[in-house]
């Protein structure tokens, strides 16, 4: 079985609900054709308020000024992701870079 794709979506914490807002994107995935990778090929997603910059925008999923939470969702997973459920060398997460 050939791996399937990916979605991150993004819930508000008050309420467990997508996020309204201005471009009604809720969700990111592999799925998205207008995704830009960066030049090395890994892929930088901007989770936040306001809008990154028309550069940026496609790999922007709005975020509410408060708490929230991402799910990933992984859909007929390839080895080296199901490897990283029970093996230290699987697959390691992304990093996470918190800007203020």
């Amino acid at each position: 079985m050939e791996p399937g794709f990916w979605s991150l979506t993004l819930y508000d914490s008050a309420n467990n609900y997508t996020v309204p807002n201005a471009i009604n994107r809720y969700a990111l995935g592999s799925d998205d054709k207008t995704l830009k990778l960066n030049p090395e090929g890994s892929l930088t997603i901007y989770l936040q308020k306001d809008s990154p910059g028309p550069a940026k925008e496609a790999n922007w999923l709005p975020a509410p000024a408060g708490q929230y939470y991402l799910l990933l969702r992984a859909y007929a997973p390839g080895e080296a992701l199901l490897r990283s459920r029970t093996e230290p060398d699987g697959l390691p997460l992304p990093p996470i870079d918190i800007v203020q």
